[in-house]
């Protein structure tokens, strides 16, 4: 009988899915991040809302926040320091200025244009180690997942207690 795989074990953090993703992270994302802070002067959180808005310009920063997957707060941060940069604009609604929307500036699409297929060069080449047919199968595993991570996350959530991180340490007992 084989071994079952790692995955199948999940013996150890170095087993699980999750380490492992943040691992590829981890290694092929600090190129897209040296490209991103070294050539452009951007993080990696404002390639991230580059990215969303150069898809769906004239977000609102809820929006923004939810598909760029960082909080409300953080999102704010990015977004102004975007703006100080020139990089993209805040337009608040007349009818309701506590209501904006966030679009590309010229400056900001150009950035997003240029960085674009430097990322996607990145990602190609940590591709190459699959098939064709294994990437369309990745595709389709990686969409499953993470609709399977939202339905995860919906079930639990309400029950976990939220952490709260001053300086990096939790606050209160643990244990």
């Amino acid at each position: 009988m084989p071994t079952p795989s790692r995955l199948r074990r999940l013996d150890t953090l170095v087993d699980m899915p999750l380490y492992r993703f943040s691992r590829l992270l981890a290694e092929a994302g600090a190129l897209v991040v040296r490209v991103c802070e070294g050539r452009f002067g951007i993080t990696r959180r404002e390639w991230r809302v580059l990215s969303y808005l150069a898809l769906h310009d004239g977000a609102p920063p809820t929006e923004l926040s939810r598909r760029a997957a960082l909080d409300k707060a953080l999102t704010s941060r990015v977004v102004a320091s975007l703006s100080e940069k020139g990089l993209v604009v805040r337009v608040t609604k007349p009818s309701d200025r506590r209501r904006a929307l966030i679009y590309l500036t010229e400056r900001g699409r150009q950035i997003h244009d240029e960085v674009l297929p430097l990322a996607r060069r990145i990602n190609q080449e940590v591709l190459a180690a699959l098939s064709d047919e294994e990437v369309d199968r990745l595709d389709d595993m990686l969409d499953r997942l993470q609709a399977r991570a939202e339905a995860v996350v919906a079930e639990h959530d309400a029950a976990l207690p939220r952490a709260v991180r001053h300086r990096g340490r939790l606050r209160g007992p643990v244990g």
